[in-house]
């Protein structure tokens, strides 16, 4: 579970004292961070619905990276109750709907709503609270939230750099 996460994130030093431990990726670490703060994790009834924006059928590998980011997100926060989800209703898999209504039959008591999204385009502004709000007409017992897009986050800078140098280099580049 959790423990297991803080447990790899921890190291012994050489005076027997323990430190987070640096070799994890920095969102590991950050999970193990909350771990230890949170004195047991999240609450198990604690649906995730990772929502991504979804590709035609005829471009459904596309779909796979949600897929994949939200398998390492389970994985990494050992999370037990999870559906993904997507907007495109072309793209023929499941939309917001009917993933809550997975999470509510496998005994979730709340969902988050994880948008796997850069931009909030009319999907984040429009479309996925008016889906919210109709589920919490279906369950009105259940606290359904919204967690925030990713946005321009800081860390997507670095990770940028890594690919403007790598393909520079590869390319031979001078720069």
């Amino acid at each position: 579970m959790f423990q297991r996460l803080y447990h790899a994130a921890v190291t012994k030093t050489t005076s027997g004292e323990q430190e987070k431990g640096t070799w994890l990726p920095k969102s590991y670490q950050v999970v193990a961070a909350r771990v230890s703060l949170s004195q047991g994790g999240i609450v198990l009834s604690t649906g995730v619905l990772v929502l991504g924006h979804g590709s035609r059928r005829e471009v459904g590998e596309a779909n796979q990276t949600v897929v994949q980011i939200a398998e390492k997100l389970r994985e990494a926060m050992d999370l037990q109750l999870m559906e993904v989800a997507f907007m495109n209703e072309k793209s023929g898999l499941p939309g917001l709907g009917p993933a809550v209504d997975r999470l509510v039959e496998r005994g979730a008591t709340h969902i988050v709503v994880l948008p796997v999204f850069l931009a909030a385009g009319m999907h984040l502004r429009r479309d996925i609270p008016a889906d919210i709000d109709l589920a919490r007409q279906r369950y009105p017992a259940m606290k359904i939230v919204l967690a925030e897009h990713i946005g321009a986050d800081p860390r997507l800078v670095t990770i940028l750099a890594e690919r403007l140098t790598g393909a520079m280099k590869s390319n031979g580049f001078n720069g």
